[in-house]
């Protein structure tokens, strides 16, 4: 059955100003006997557009606009929608100027406005199309990118009206009724990889729909044919095929990807092409329905199911082919970044032998001897912790390369870079040297109350020197938690950002570090922060010239920052520009997986053995096991009925202390993390563990910003599949989410836990 909307318009003659709103009466509108100041559009129950919800039915969205097309004039007005967003009666008047008209056969109702165009008194409409910042801006669309699912709702669910119930000059006087008739079909394409777990790790970077022989125009920009006024239809488009670059992982049973074709294809066998970033899929599928105007159609692609593999590759129906991609070689030096030199050890070895890795950034080992080798080393900042060390080396032993670290005194943190003859760096190590061995037995947490097993967790975070002092009941100074405060990292990236200089450090209040091993000259690493979009020359940027070859976004961002480790890469979501899971070994973290479904990752940042805590390490630090927000006004969400700490406000002037938390005062907060041994959660008593509240280093600028006053902490894990944030432990006095989702862009504290 035809999808069918019910538009209630009302009409007044130019004269009636009492019809239109105040702010429209001095508007300046072309030559009509009547104009249009509002319309009523209702949707009944079948599926049409924008938030398709349970059972399909449809609800308009903020600032969704429909044009009035004045066919005579070739003028088209645009309407807003004000008032019915989430329901499926929604009110719309004008942008600026009103509709004008002579007779209601004069005009047409198009949606959405953005797609419609008007010329020689025909309606065209565009659908699948990207449209520019610029374009978007006009129809006040502000929010889109081109993987955004809205594109394809708000741009490609295209409608025109086709009858009004006036039948005299004067019903065009009063409400008139316009019904729409949807011209495009609605294309769900729900792909299933999951019967073949080699694809597992995938995700689609963009999906191609045309026919098998190529001929048919199914997209583009279609005149609207009014040859039958009560049966409009669009006539062929401009282009064959449509590309969407998008994203979405072939873990999914469901990954769906929608968009409109127009029904000229009734009948053909389609091509459907996936590229991933491992393999370019080719599906070939005639549809089993017919693609009239206004259906909604589901194409389920089941590899290996419905649809089986065509090694011929002789486009059988319901067959595919696989071509695996060209995988640029991207080599990294030995097996962690990170060389631990704890309490008095003062020398120490890393392995900086060249490797190749795989597409998602594994710790492979295979075999790297076509990369540039190492043939020296330097420091390339220390912090004054480190009172002196020597100038490191580089050492080879038949295939094997090793940096040598030697006399690290003091306590603190370095890094260090390896380079070849023409002096390019390779890599970068972390030089830790604390106060005490965080990887001892005496030292190691038990935290077993998790989704995923028992992880044994470092006491202090990754760059802290030792142990905070300040006790539950304590006040935090500097002598007592400074210490404490470990390096901030930005999501997936190995190289560590500067550390606060206190307890309460803003802005700019890194430690101090110096240039080389041996000077006395500051090197500030906050000065050091370029903008993404600089880098990029651009925003939405999907692909870069690397090396004399187009490369994805990501790829070209992962090897800048690998060749400029002290730089802060400054952006609003993700510093690499492109959504990429893998980087710290963890792309399923979202749904808390086993650790056996965990990679060794060449961008791990802890040292060997060990890595980036997931999401479900923190799980015990709430009643609820999620994020908690404390008040005054309710004892059941008082923060010492939520928070399984030990530093909770349990004295004072009730109920107000109830609901708070003394971390201002210690600067942290001291979590319970304990197990019962029938596996229930100990509740507020039992061993702590210290986190102390180190703030962040803000994604847009680098700034550091609430040390004392708020804790972050990174996971391994992604927030979703194709999100730019990734899920960390996030709290202060009255909040605490133990997987809050945060930009990628932001540097933030990590802990590490052991490789069991």
């Amino acid at each position: 059955m035809k999808k069918i909307l019910y538009y209630v318009l009302a009409l007044c003659t130019v004269a009636g100003a009492s019809c239109s709103k105040d702010s429209e009466a001095d508007m300046q509108v072309e030559a009509g006997k009547y104009t249009l100041p509002a319309l009523t559009a209702s949707c009944e129950e079948e599926p049409t557009r924008t938030a398709l919800g349970t059972n399909q039915i449809v609800n308009w969205s903020n600032n969704d606009r429909i044009a009035v097309v004045n066919l005579k004039t070739n003028t088209i007005y645009q309407y807003v929608l004000v008032s019915g967003s989430g329901t499926s009666v929604g009110k719309f008047e004008p942008v600026n100027n009103a509709a004008s008209f002579d007779s209601i056969d004069d005009i047409k109702a198009v949606y959405p406005a953005i797609a419609a165009s008007v010329a020689g008194g025909k309606i065209s409409f565009s659908i699948n199309k990207e449209y520019t910042e610029t374009e978007r801006a006009k129809y006040g669309i502000t929010s889109w990118t081109n993987n955004s699912s809205a594109y394809a709702f708000t741009n490609n669910d295209i409608k025109v009206s086709y009858s009004t119930s006036v039948k005299t000059a004067a019903d065009a006087q009063s409400e008139v009724n316009f019904k729409f008739r949807q011209l495009g079909t609605w294309c769900n394409f729900v792909f299933n990889f999951t019967g073949i777990p080699e694809h597992k790790l995938e995700s689609m970077e963009s999906l191609t729909v045309t026919t098998a022989d190529g001929t048919k125009k199914i997209s583009g920009t279609a005149e609207v044919d009014l040859t039958d006024p009560n049966q409009p239809t669009l006539k062929a488009g401009t282009e064959t095929s449509v590309t969407w670059t998008t994203t979405g992982s072939l873990s999914s049973a469901t990954l769906t990807k929608s968009m409109m074709l127009f029904p000229v294809i009734d009948g053909d066998k389609l091509k459907i092409t996936v590229k991933t970033n491992m393999n370019t899929f080719t599906f070939y599928a005639t549809p089993t329905q017919p693609l009239s105007a206004g259906t909604v159609l589901r194409f389920p692609i089941e590899v290996g199911v419905n649809f089986e593999k065509d090694n011929a590759a002789t486009a059988n129906d319901f067959t595919y082919q696989v071509v695996p991609a060209e995988i640029r070689d991207f080599f990294y030096y030995g097996e962690a970044n990170c060389l631990l030199l704890a309490g008095t050890t003062s020398a120490g070895t890393l392995d900086v032998t060249p490797y190749k890795t795989n597409a998602y950034y594994w710790n492979t080992k295979d075999d790297g001897s076509a990369a540039p080798k190492p043939t020296k080393a330097q420091v390339i900042w220390r912090e004054a912790g480190i009172t002196s060390m020597a100038e490191p080396t580089v050492t080879k032993n038949g295939n094997k390369y090793t940096l040598n670290v030697s006399n690290v005194q003091g306590y603190g943190n370095a890094l260090v870079g390896i380079y070849d003859n023409s002096n390019n760096l390779l890599w970068s190590y972390h030089i830790w040297k604390p106060e005490i061995d965080p990887t001892s037995d005496a030292n190691l947490l038990e935290y077993k109350y998790t989704n995923s097993g028992t992880y044994h967790v470092m006491p202090i975070a990754l760059g802290a020197t030792n142990k905070a002092t300040v006790t539950p009941t304590g006040t935090a100074t500097n002598d007592t938690n400074a210490k404490a405060l470990g390096l901030y990292y930005q999501w997936g990236r190995k190289d560590p950002l500067g550390r606060a200089n206190s307890i309460t450090a803003t802005a700019e209040q890194f430690v101090t570090t110096y240039a080389g091993a041996t000077g006395t000259t500051e090197y500030t690493l906050n000065d050091k922060e370029p903008k993404l979009v600089t880098l990029l020359g651009g925003e939405n940027i999907e692909e870069k010239e690397l090396n004399g070859e187009m490369v994805t976004v990501d790829t070209w961002m992962i090897d800048y920052v690998t060749k400029h480790p002290t730089e802060f890469i400054a952006v609003s979501n993700d510093w690499a520009g492109k959504t990429n899971n893998n980087l710290w070994g963890n792309p399923f973290g979202y749904e808390y997986p086993h650790k056996s479904n965990m990679q060794q990752s060449i961008f791990n940042p802890c040292p060997k053995g060990y890595r980036v805590a997931p999401a479900d390490l923190c799980l015990a630090f709430t009643k609820s096991g999620r994020g908690t927000t404390a008040n005054a006004t309710d004892e059941i969400n008082y923060a010492e009925n939520n928070f399984n700490i030990a530093n909770r406000q349990s004295d004072g002037s009730w109920p107000t202390n109830k609901a708070t938390t003394t971390l201002t005062t210690q600067r942290g907060y001291f979590f319970h993390y304990e197990m019962n041994d029938d596996g229930s959660l100990k509740w507020q008593e039992g061993k702590t563990d210290f986190y102390p509240a180190s703030g962040y280093r803000n994604a847009s600028s680098g700034a550091l910003s609430t040390a004392g006053l708020r804790g972050f902490y990174w996971s391994s894990s992604p927030y979703a599949v194709d999100s730019e944030q990734g899920w960390s432990l996030d709290f202060y006095d009255s909040n605490l989410y133990i997987i809050a989702r945060n930009s990628r862009a932001y540097a933030f504290p990590l802990r590490c836990v052991k490789e069991d």
